[in-house]
């Protein structure tokens, strides 16, 4: 693939030898647009968690997934920093470098208080960082492709791809074996991470009891406390005290 430096600095999509996206695209669309959504979702995130319990207790696995995090943010500081002294380089390079790295801080933020005050995997972390990793497959190879020279940026912008997919693994994970007593009868439901519940993943081991026996009303799973009948009451008695007004079209 032979793109010069002036036409990978456009926007694009350019034609070289094939169809390709030029970096700044990449950059733009595949790298500060998921950042910066990550930041505006954060404050949001904050303040939910902020009104939570703690549900779950200090273990290893925070002091894990808080170490990948902070090695994934030194490798983005490392990246900025090749960036800065890159000598080809595209025009808004630092600047997603830049975003990528206060992303990264967020994300060690973020982590800890998830482990310690929500029950299920975090959807926020996990969506974005499975994001961030698809987008950042199409960008590594044009590194790869137009850094033949210097290969500094392409290989610690591959290493921090690499770092999110343990990242990913270990964020995805169940809270259950850490999770303090009045949570732990939680239903599978309730604890499965976005993957599980998205293609009901949670089902698969009732599934697999059905195909050996009969089931029995104690082989079922208890209810998510949020489709309780005394929960569902609550809420909804919440809503008609304030919206019940007496008039001629009252329900």
């Amino acid at each position: 693939m032979n793109c010069s430096l002036v036409s990978d600095d456009s926007f694009g999509p350019q034609y070289c030898d094939s169809f390709d996206f030029t970096l700044v695209f990449e950059q733009g669309f595949f790298q500060i647009a998921p950042c910066t959504l990550l930041l505006l979702a954060l404050p949001i995130r904050a303040s939910q968690l902020r009104r939570q319990e703690p549900k779950c207790e200090r273990s290893w696995t925070r002091l894990g997934k808080q170490a990948i995090i902070s090695f994934l943010a030194l490798s983005q500081c490392a990246l900025l920093v090749s960036w800065t002294l890159a000598e080809d380089t595209s025009r808004i390079a630092v600047a997603a470098a830049s975003l990528s790295f206060l992303a990264c801080l967020g994300l060690l933020w973020l982590s800890s208080v998830e482990h310690m005050r929500s029950a299920r995997p975090s959807d926020i972390i996990s969506v974005f960082i499975l994001i961030s990793i698809i987008l950042d497959i199409p960008q590594a190879r044009t590194l790869w492709l137009r850094h033949r020279s210097d290969t500094a940026v392409a290989a610690i912008f591959t290493a921090c791809l690499a770092i999110k997919i343990v990242i990913l693994f270990l964020e995805a994970r169940s809270k259950r074996p850490w999770l303090l007593p009045p949570y732990q009868a939680y239903a599978p439901e309730a604890l499965a991470n976005i993957f599980d519940r998205t293609i009901l993943w949670w089902l698969g081991p009732l599934f697999l009891l059905g195909y050996r026996k009969n089931i029995k009303f104690e082989d079922l799973y208890n209810i998510d406390e949020s489709l309780r009948s005394e929960s569902v009451e609550e809420r909804f008695m919440q809503h008609w005290s304030r919206f019940r007004k007496p008039g001629f079209h009252t329900l």
